[in-house]
């Protein structure tokens, strides 16, 4: 486009890689000779709208992290003190057989 010499709106028509308002801005820029201030303008046009399109995103992304997040801390914490749980469980049930033929150790031992 530049070998030919043509306008810059012209070439960014033709790419189509503006919005048209972002192009109208650029033509007032060129027939007003301000183009670095209407330039300016299109960066904080985008800067916003990219802002905007990140925040959309974000919002619907969040939710379903937040849930994948506490599913692994649930898993973890399973894998943690589930063992425990079941040794604990052992142990009381090694407790009560021990409690229990001691009595009946005693209680036979005191009928002699």
């Amino acid at each position: 486009m530049v070998q030919e010499g043509v306008l810059l709106r012209t070439a960014l028509i033709r790419q189509q890689v503006l919005a048209d308002v972002a192009l109208n801005v650029l033509v007032i820029g060129e027939k007003s000779g301000e183009m670095d201030k209407m330039l300016s303008k299109v960066a904080d046009f985008y800067e916003d709208k990219v802002g905007a399109m990140v925040n959309a995103l974000t919002s619907k992304v969040q939710p379903p992290m937040i849930a994948e997040v506490v599913v692994v801390v649930r898993s973890i914490l399973l894998a943690k003190y589930l063992p425990m749980f079941t040794v604990f469980d052992q142990i009381q049930r090694a407790a009560w057989q021990w409690t229990g033929r001691r009595a009946s150790h005693w209680s036979s031992s005191a009928g002699s």
